[in-house]
């Protein structure tokens, strides 16, 4: 029983990383799509303005 109630107990602590780091990687993204539309848009602008 001790050994079930170790790895519960590790699984859990797993569990919590992989919620940190989903959250880390959609901010990531979110930053890279604005990364993107940035780009898009100074691209625009420099069509624009010739």
């Amino acid at each position: 029983m001790a050994i079930a109630k170790e790895v519960r107990r590790e699984l859990v602590k797993v569990k919590k990383q992989l919620k940190k780091v989903k959250r880390v990687l959609k901010e990531f993204k979110r930053d890279e799509d604005e990364g993107l539309l940035l780009k898009k848009l100074r691209r625009n602008r420099k069509g624009l303005d010739e």
